[in-house]
Parts: C-alpha cells; structure tokens; sequence
C-alpha cells in the first residue's frame, strides 16, 4: 500500500527520551526542508515541549523541493476533496433548485474542515493551551491567517459555482485579491478571465466598507470562542454562523424582498403610511452605532452609477432613490435618527454583478474575515486575554423540592 510505504519511509526525529507522556507532531500539510520558515517554528515549539513531553515529529520522505507560499495570494488553492464534499449535499434535492442549503452554511462548513489540511500549525496553537509557558509565536499566527485570507475566496467561490450546477474554477494568482475572486465566480469558456475594471474597483471598495468593525454578533463570536485557544478555522466557522442569521446578515437581502413587495415608485407614499402606523417593516434604514447618515452608504450610492453603466440600470435603485428621499422628508423618520444604512443599496449592486440574494452573506464573510482573524491573533497573542466568561445572573424559582420521576411522569398524565 503506497500509505502505508509512505508512513515506513517517513523520517522521524525524536528530541527527548525520557519516561514522559509522547506528543506526536505530524507536519504532513507543509515541507520540512531544514531552512523552512515554518518548520523553524515547529521545531522551536518541539524543543519548548521537551521538557515536559517525549517530542516526535513526524514528516513525509522528502518535500524540500516544494517551496513555502510566503504569499497570501499563493495560498488560494484548495485541496481537492474539499469541493467533493459539497456534491453530496445536493443528493435528493429539486434539480429545478441547485441551491440547496445556504451557501454561508456551506462556506462556514468548508472552513472549519480546512484545519485538517493544517494539521501541524493548529496542533502547535491548540497545545499552547497545555503548555501556558509556551506562547505561539507571532509568525506561526500570521501563517495562519495568511492561509485562510487566501483560501476564504475559494471556499466562497466554490459554494457560488455549486449553486449554480457550475464546474470550479482554479484560482490565478496573476490576479488581485479581488480580481481572482471574480474569475472563480464568473469564468465560463475563456481561456483566461480578465475582470471588468469598473466591477473589480467596485467590488474592492464593497469589501473595504463590509470589513468588520465594533462588536457585532459574528465578531463578538468570533473573540469568544478564540478566547478558548480554539484554532482560527473552527472560530471563522462559528463567525460565520453567527452572520448567517437573518438578524445579523440578511439585511440587504431583506431590502431587496421589500423593495420588491413595494412594486413601483407611485406606491412609496403608502408604504411609508404603513410603516408609521406600524403594518410593514422600513429595512435598510436605522443603525446600532451611526445615528445619522450612514457614510458607507453614501460612498455606495455614488458607487452604483458605475456599476450600472456596465451592467445596465438594477430598476429597483429608482424605487429606492425614491424611497430614501419620501423618508429623509419625513419628521417621523429624521426625528428617530432612521438613515440608510449599507445594507439599503449594496444588494442592489450585488444582484446588478449577478449575485442572488441568498449568497449575499457569503460576500459580507469574504472581507469580514480579516477583521474576524485581528480578533482572534488578539485573543492568541495579548497574555492578558482570559477566556470568555460571561456572568449570568438567576432569577428562577428560590426553593424547589426533589419529586421522583415516576411522580412527575403520574403528574403529566
């Protein structure tokens, strides 16, 4: 069996023998030349273990000649299995409705499953847990990070692509960040996918704005579970979770639901009639932390004429146009600080590049994973960082007797 030949051949470096508890690092996801960066911080953290462990660090035959990807752009390539893993989650479903499942669900999925392609670089970051004198060093977090900014827009494609019934398309590292993002999601027959320039700046300056700020669920999820030294890839998953919810990231989704439900531009008056007397939700307007105009809405809406000029005009930005302005009229909206936010017009933009409503939260996941990934290096790196621990305060029954089951279960009869 090529495995198990393999496996024999490996060459094993033990550290320290001693009657001590073994820890076995296995380095298979990365090459183990003696110059390597990465494995200078494996083997660093092996010699800091070897006082309390018998250290063994097990590497494939021979990788020196496969150079580390130092840049994160090199690292857009996803294992091979990892798009196999999707096709079963269509099994059985409508084939008029290849969009089984969220595609966020399927991206936050994908993510956590990307540690076991990481075996070595998590293990060093979860064992630092073990080990407290040990702090992971600096770079190792970086190699993280760097691998999963890289593979984010991959996995995002993929689950784009998969929707559709479309085969994957490899990454091409000649691109921009945004622009390779671009030819996974858009690439059909061409030999080579040049992205349109309006649309690539448009879509760079969407993810500077969707960038994680402040405390919001998916970021305080995010710090939470760092807090517990969990690796980067299961905490992104959990953010990701976290944004998947309606509340937190189907706005924009919801304002285009409602735009729809509204029809046309003679029908404003009344729905703004129906929203003071509270028979229909005003979505895309209001905001936790601005209390006056949103600016990155202000920057989109300008934003939205380029792209339009490439795309054709979206005829919902009229009806929103018209909205914003019957509402920034209105005392009854100026006086409770409801603006548009950047959810009002942002869908728009996405739907006019060809994105559906339901994989907009997959493009908010793209660029929020950078502010996702400073959380957690924060909660890795900062030694005055404890784990997440809430207060909980009861306020339930004082005093309640013990009844046996069987009495409980006669009660329930």
């Amino acid at each position: 069996m090529p495995a198990l030949k393999e496996l024999q051949n490996s060459r094993t470096t033990t550290l320290k023998h001693r009657q001590k508890p073994t820890l076995l690092l296995l380095t298979s996801s990365f090459p183990c030349s003696p110059e390597d960066e990465i494995c200078g911080y494996v083997r660093d953290f092996a010699r800091s273990l070897s006082s309390d462990f018998n250290v063994t660090v097990l590497a494939p035959p021979d990788r020196s000649a496969v150079p580390w990807p130092r840049d994160t752009f090199t690292l857009t390539r996803a294992r091979s299995v990892l798009p196999t893993i999707l096709d079963p989650l269509n099994a059985g479903a409508d084939l008029n409705h290849l969009a089984y499942g969220s595609p966020l669900a399927k991206v936050g999925s994908l993510v956590s499953l990307v540690c076991f392609f990481s075996r070595a670089l998590t293990l060093a970051v979860r064992c630092d847990v073990v080990c407290s004198h040990w702090m992971v060093p600096s770079g190792l977090v970086g190699a993280l990070i760097h691998r999963l900014l890289g593979k984010v827009t991959t996995l995002a494609a993929m689950t784009f692509r998969h929707t559709k019934g479309l085969p994957y398309v490899m990454p091409d590292n000649d691109l921009s960040y945004v622009g390779n993002f671009m030819n996974m999601l858009y690439r059909m027959a061409e030999c080579r996918y040049t992205p349109n320039p309006t649309l690539e700046k448009a879509l760079d300056v969407l993810f500077i704005l969707h960038a994680d700020h402040e405390q919001n669920c998916s970021t305080n999820t995010m710090r939470v579970v760092a807090s517990s030294r969990s690796d980067p890839y299961c905490a992104a998953a959990s953010a990701a979770a976290a944004l998947y919810g309606p509340l937190h990231g189907g706005a924009n989704e919801e304002v285009l639901k409602m735009l729809r439900q509204i029809g046309s531009k003679d029908k404003v008056p009344q729905f703004i009639k129906d929203v003071k007397e509270h028979k229909a939700l005003l979505m895309g307007f209001g905001h936790r932390v601005y209390k006056n105009y949103d600016p990155r809405a202000k920057v989109i809406k300008r934003l939205a004429d380029e792209v339009f000029e490439v795309t054709g005009k979206n005829p919902l930005i009229e009806l929103a146009v018209e909205l914003e302005r019957i509402a920034l009229q209105d005392d009854y909206f100026v006086s409770r600080k409801l603006f548009p936010n950047v959810d009002f017009y942002s869908g728009i933009i996405y739907e006019a590049m060809g994105m559906p409503s339901e994989y907009f939260t997959v493009v908010f996941a793209v660029p929020r994973m950078s502010g996702w990934l400073a959380q957690w290096q924060e909660m890795i790196l900062d030694a005055e960082q404890k784990i997440a621990r809430p207060r909980q305060v009861y306020t339930g029954v004082a005093i309640r007797d013990y009844e046996p089951i069987e009495k409980r279960r006669a009660d329930m009869q």
